[in-house]
């Protein structure tokens, strides 16, 4: 990996992380939980609505080559932990309140997609 790779994905890091600041402390202004509007920045800033919008910054922002590899590993443990910490906030009370619904929630996201894609493969 060169260094203007490197450079991109620090700056792209950087990019992320500040809209991702400043959107989260606007949902708050509006009694909305910060994490929504880090979602909102994350969809903004991908590459699907940004290509569309402008899209010589969304070749930029969806590089190729090495950088586009690292990008792309970069971002599935980025959303990996953006899961976990959003799981840590939830107030734990209330899930062992529903613990019936949790756990219908989250066997059915699992098991549906599971079946699902079983039976059209088959099909």
């Amino acid at each position: 990996m060169t260094t203007p790779d490197l450079l991109h994905i620090f700056l792209w890091i950087a990019t992320l992380l500040i809209a991702g600041r400043f959107a989260g402390d606007f949902a708050r202004r509006y009694q909305q939980p910060a994490i929504l509007g880090e979602i909102i920045a994350g969809i903004l800033l991908g590459p699907t609505f940004l290509s569309r919008v402008f899209p010589s910054l969304g070749e930029w922002v969806s590089p190729f080559g090495s950088a586009g590899i690292c990008l792309s590993g970069f971002l599935q443990i980025a959303v990996t932990l953006f899961l976990f910490v959003a799981g840590l906030k939830l107030p734990h009370q209330n899930l062992f309140k529903h613990k019936g619904a949790a756990a219908a929630v989250s066997l059915g996201g699992v098991l549906v997609p599971f079946s699902l894609g079983f039976i059209f493969c088959e099909w």
